[in-house]
Parts: C-alpha cells; structure tokens; sequence
C-alpha cells in the first residue's frame, strides 16, 4: 500500500507524485528531500527549456499539441458510433439525480481510429449525472484479449474488468474517487500475472494558478 500527495500540471509530464508512506510506514525526511530535489531539478530543466525555446520549437511543439487534440476528437466521435448506448434506469447518488446507461461494441461497425479499435473490446455500464452530463462511474468488462505491442509486450485476458468513480468536489468540479483493475495478464510471453489493484483519491486541496507551496518534512497528509 503506497499513499502518495499528487500535484497536478496540465503539462503531463510535469505532473508530481511524492511518496509519503508504505505500507502505513511514513517515508523518512531524508527520501521526501530526495524526491523534491529530484522534481525541482526537472522542473527547473522545464523552465529552462520552454525560455530557450526557439520559434521554430515552440510552433513545433504547438502543432504537436494541436495534433493531439485532433486525434482525441476523432477517438471521441469514434467512439459514439462505435457502441450501442440504452438508458437503463435513473438513480439519485450522493444527491446528485443520474442515469444508468449500458454500452454494448456494434459487431458490424469497423473503428477509425486506433484507441477505437481498442475499445471495441470493452463492454459495461456508466453513471451519468443528467444535470452536469458528467461520467460518475463506469464499470467496463474486457470482452477481448487486449494486445500490446502485437502480443509481445503484453496481453490483457479477456474477463479483466474495471471500475472507476469519481466525485463533485466542493460542487465545483468532478474529480476522481476510486479506480480499480481486477485481471490476468501475459507480460513479455512469459510471466502470467494476476493483477487486483484499487486507488483511492482524497483530501483535495485547492490552488490558485499563482500559488507557490514548501514540500515540508514533518506530517504530511493526502
């Protein structure tokens, strides 16, 4: 069991993840300094980088970006042509009124893109707040053997399901609350795994954009 404070950035890989215990043991302030030191020195490297960026750089990395976020439209509208969708029932959960829908893979329908190939093999149901049309849970079965890198990095058994909440956080905003992965796997054509993992997200704090914040070696919290 690992419990870890998660910063957040809307540049991914800038994203930050300190590790404050194991096990229910606290990590002593000798590695939370290690971590931070380690973080600073990437982010300053980020700082760096982006100031020394060239034109040429920053219209490539924008095209990138947009590049991005085209794919992720076109996985979007796949998608919706991809699955059947019936409205199951309605259900008032954590006070917020929601439906219950069903999704169901169309078996004659060819998927665009490659994420849609992908969910093609999935099935299940999700929550869906008729106020907010926000995904409030979802539990997906995986109704395919699910290859990576053509079966030779890993394979995903058929079977495996998945299940994810999230929750309105000071009704302001809809925020993960619980993820969890029950499966077998193959990894490398070799090592067969059986996989129970759960994540528990809590004690959301809230920043303005221009906060600054000190990593402190005393208690911490999640």
């Amino acid at each position: 069991i690992r419990e870890y404070e998660v910063y957040p950035s809307l540049d991914e890989d800038m994203a930050y993840e300190r590790l404050i215990s194991e096990d229910g043991r606290p990590i002593d302030a000798g590695k939370l300094e290690e971590q931070d030191r380690k973080y600073k020195k990437k982010a300053d490297a980020r700082v760096r980088k982006l100031a020394g960026e060239r034109k040429s750089d920053q219209e490539e990395r924008l095209a990138k970006e947009a590049e991005e976020s085209r794919k992720e439209r076109e996985t979007i509208e796949d998608l919706l042509k991809l699955y059947d969708f019936t409205l199951l029932r309605r259900e008032i959960i954590d006070g917020h009124s929601a439906i219950w829908m069903e999704f169901t893979p169309k078996s004659q329908y060819r998927p665009q893109t490659k994420d849609g190939n992908m969910l093609k093999k999935l099935r299940g149901r999700a929550l869906v707040s008729d106020t907010d049309y926000q995904v409030i849970r979802a539990d997906v079965e995986l109704i395919e053997d699910l290859s990576f890198g053509l079966g030779l990095l890993a394979r995903v058994h058929k079977g495996a399901t998945l299940r994810f909440m999230r929750r309105k956080i000071n009704n302001e905003i809809w925020l993960p609350a619980e993820f969890e992965f029950i499966g077998s796997a193959r990894v490398l054509l070799l090592k067969q795994l059986r996989v129970e993992a759960t994540s528990l997200f809590s004690d959301y704090k809230k920043y303005s954009v221009s906060s600054t914040y000190e990593f402190l070696t005393g208690k911490t919290s999640r």
